[in-house]
């Protein structure tokens, strides 16, 4: 999902099936609330582990992690997942190239997935209380996206796995040379 709730991913709703529609090339998506949060999964957790294993150091982020929940899953299917935090786990403050222009911060790595497919894997963190300026602290972990960095025609429609973790290499994206 993209920032302004756009799915650039081309997914299904459910893995092999074809249940959402289509509109201008794009898939109005929003997160699906689960009916009750759950732990993250194995492929999940190791994902989040790696994406707080790289270039930004956060004690913070990573004991968030520890008890991060998924409250809600991508409304096309894709293997974006949405975080939630306990209220008492520790906030961040992100000061570094990974704080976007609007305020928020990513974490991204790429990878080719076991299809051979390019894949971008970015852990979204912001500070829902201070309007996304992580820099002014109280960021928490927010989402892991996942999307093939090429959506071109049908090629992109269903669940696309995620790259193994020995595949990923942290990203550097434009805003941060």
């Amino acid at each position: 999902m993209d920032s302004k709730g756009k799915c650039i991913n081309f997914y299904s709703a459910t893995p092999g099936s074809n249940n959402v529609a289509v509109n201008d090339d794009e898939i109005e998506v929003k997160p699906a609330p689960l009916p009750e949060p759950r732990p993250l999964a194995g492929e999940e957790r190791e994902l989040l582990e790696f994406l707080l294993s790289g270039p930004v150091d956060s004690p913070e982020l990573r004991a968030q992690a520890e008890m991060a929940m998924v409250w809600a899953v991508c409304s096309c299917g894709c293997a974006s997942i949405n975080l939630r935090v306990a209220d008492d786990a520790p906030r961040a403050t992100l000061t570094g190239p990974e704080v976007l222009p609007n305020g928020a911060a990513e974490i991204s790595a790429t990878g080719m997935n076991e299809d051979g497919e390019e894949m971008d894997v970015t852990l979204h963190v912001w500070s829902p209380n201070e309007g996304y300026y992580v820099r002014k602290g109280g960021a928490v972990l927010a989402e892991i996206e996942v999307w093939p960095t090429l959506a071109i025609g049908d090629s992109t429609y269903g669940y696309k796995k995620p790259p193994a973790i020995s595949a990923l290499r942290f990203s550097t994206h434009k805003w941060m040379i």
